[in-house]
């Protein structure tokens, strides 16, 4: 990869399979509620939602951090007159 071009990521083992569980059970969810509409499926469909939720929040988080972590140091401000010490 040459400068300027974004790094690419694999998406860790953990995460794909929680990817593919959280999907199948949307997925049933969805289709347990559309031929018997029952607890079953409403629980499916919550449990695939929350997953892919927390699979998405954790990937944002995971996101910022990199993007802190590269940034570069910021200065801190100097205090202008007024702030900071006082003048006697």
């Amino acid at each position: 990869m040459g400068p300027g071009q974004p790094a690419q990521r694999r998406l860790p083992v953990w995460r794909l399979s929680l990817l593919i569980v959280g999907v199948s059970c949307l997925v049933s969810g969805v289709a347990t509620l559309r031929n018997d509409p029952d607890w079953s499926g409403w629980l499916a469909g919550a449990v695939g939602l929350g997953l892919l939720a927390w699979l998405a929040d954790a990937d944002q988080r995971w996101v910022e951090g990199r993007q802190r972590a590269h940034a570069p140091p910021s200065v801190p401000e100097r205090p202008t007159q007024g702030q900071g010490r006082s003048q006697a």
